[in-house]
């Protein structure tokens, strides 16, 4: 911890204070620097290194950033990175929003959708044209309540079938019989 003559504290007019080596233990820790803004009407921003290894941005309104103004459009141009650990996105009330023309989520290994309801595609005045489904596997609890479940055993092409027998005298023989008796019934 820095002692009290290390401590140095720059105030630039009334609204910016700089302080460094300071000894006072805040909620996150002793701070190694803070940097505190306040504005006319109260609004209090400050960003801060603490002992232990806390660095914090803390914004009472917006905290908005922005990067890429240079970028070509094929460029990425705001970097999240975690060495280790997780990344959270936790708005305590509100909800989490993500927008752009294609939005794309990759894992290296699963993709996890969890929570008691949900929904893909437009709901009410928009419209969803097209669901693609891609994967050797895809499993649909067959003891749900699941509607899409059936209509995708019983797609068009086997329902183009139905109420058709096949005659014994066919060129398919007895196959092609059974075979219209299971479409048939659908």
């Amino acid at each position: 911890m820095a002692s009290q003559e290390t401590r140095q504290l720059e105030i630039f007019g009334q609204k910016l204070i700089l302080e460094t080596g300071g000894t006072e233990v805040d909620m996150p820790g002793v701070a190694a620097y803070m940097l505190e803004s306040i504005t006319d009407d109260g609004v209090k921003y400050n960003q801060s290194h603490h002992e232990g290894g806390l660095s914090r941005i803390y914004a009472e309104k917006q905290l908005h950033v922005e990067s890429g103004v240079l970028c070509n459009t094929t460029d990425v141009a705001l970097i999240i990175s975690a060495k280790k650990g997780d990344i959270a996105v936790n708005p305590e009330n509100g909800d989490t929003r993500i927008g752009g023309s294609v939005i794309t989520i990759e894992a290296d290994n699963e993709l996890v959708l969890q929570a008691p309801k949900i929904r893909i595609g437009y709901e009410g005045a928009g419209k969803t044209d097209k669901i693609d489904m891609i994967g050797d596997k895809i499993n649909i609890d067959p003891q749900s309540k699941c509607t899409l479940a059936g209509k995708i055993l019983f797609s068009n092409v086997f329902s183009a079938f139905a109420g058709t027998y096949a005659n014994l005298a066919s060129p398919f023989g007895a196959q092609a019989n059974v075979a219209g008796k299971v479409f048939g019934g659908i």
